[in-house]
């Protein structure tokens, strides 16, 4: 077992002992390996930042209101699907209410922000990328997000809208 994946499976135990009655859902996430995004996967990729936390992300305000935010912290950029940044940021730095109440809203913004951006002449394939598979491959690497999460438990809060994400991102079959 690489050092990676011992580390989130040692910080398991913590969440089993938070929550002793989520027996299934630990023996779950017991099963959980760093996730490699091969050559194989075939899903549309992008330069993603790959540490997409809270702290990595600088707000412009006008007065008290933020008008802008961006990336920083860049060295650890990777060629992945655009949804693994959002599966971290979401399951890493919400909780259940932004997580299950505005993640589809969320992602529709991005998505809009995405095309257009890119504009109608793009010829990588991301035009084409739809909504649905934004929201499918969102959905998938959200176990990067679980993997990341409990990688970091030791800085990252344990309560119970936590559990009650796992719970979902266990009904896509994900975990």
């Amino acid at each position: 077992m690489d050092a990676v994946t011992f580390k989130c499976l040692t910080n398991l135990k913590d969440f089993a002992t938070a929550f002793p009655d989520q027996a299934d859902l630990v023996a779950r996430l017991e099963k959980l390996r760093a996730p490699i995004i091969g050559p194989e996967d075939p899903r549309i990729r992008v330069i993603c930042h790959s540490e997409c936390w809270i702290n990595n992300i600088m707000f412009k305000h006008a007065g008290d209101e933020p008008i802008d935010a961006r990336l920083v912290d860049w060295q650890s950029s990777m060629y992945l699907p655009p949804s693994s940044d959002l599966a971290l940021l979401f399951v890493c730095n919400t909780g259940w209410d932004v997580f299950h109440n505005h993640r589809d809203d969320i992602l529709a913004h991005y998505h809009h922000k995405l095309q257009e951006i890119l504009g109608p002449n793009e010829s990588l394939g991301l035009q084409s990328y739809t909504l649905d598979q934004l929201e499918a491959d969102f959905k998938a690497d959200c176990r990067y997000g679980v993997f990341q999460r409990f990688l970091h438990l030791p800085v990252l809060p344990l309560d119970s809208g936590l559990v009650r994400m796992l719970k979902e991102i266990k009904q896509w079959g994900v975990i």
